[in-house]
């Protein structure tokens, strides 16, 4: 099953950005380990339409830079689709870079603004989904 085939239109929008900083203000040659990870959840199905929360967090290993940056997807779902809540949700799941398309550039964007406004050289994330590490 292709997800061309049972989503139609879908609209992405900004619902939240955040940012803290921890780290001494004199932080000269201190080295900072980032991390960019990437979670597709909050799945809900309204009607002909299910809606999805995108979230690129970055931050430090040790949680003193953390930004967050979470997009909202609303898809609407094809009439001649035939789909189980689960179905849908797996699909979305199984081609997700396809579904969040431009977010991640978006968010990294966001992200590189951020830190070169916070005095940090500007990082740039990769514009494509990031799994979550395995520890």
């Amino acid at each position: 099953m292709e997800l061309k085939n049972v989503l139609g239109r879908n609209m992405m929008r900004l619902i939240k950005v955040s940012y803290t900083n921890e780290m001494p203000v004199d932080s000269t040659g201190t080295s900072v380990e980032l991390i960019a990870e990437d979670s597709l959840n909050n799945f809900e199905r309204k009607e002909n339409e299910i809606f999805a929360t995108y979230e690129r967090k970055f931050h430090s290993t040790d949680s003193k830079i953390l930004i967050s940056v979470v997009f909202q997807f609303r898809s609407a779902i094809k009439n001649e689709s035939k789909v189980s809540d689960s179905e849908l949700i797996d699909l979305i799941q199984k081609h997700k870079s396809q579904y969040v398309l431009l977010a991640p550039s978006e968010a990294s964007l966001i992200i590189t603004n951020i830190m070169k406004s916070a005095g940090f050289p500007p990082v740039i994330t990769p514009p494509t989904f990031i799994e979550k590490t395995k520890n």
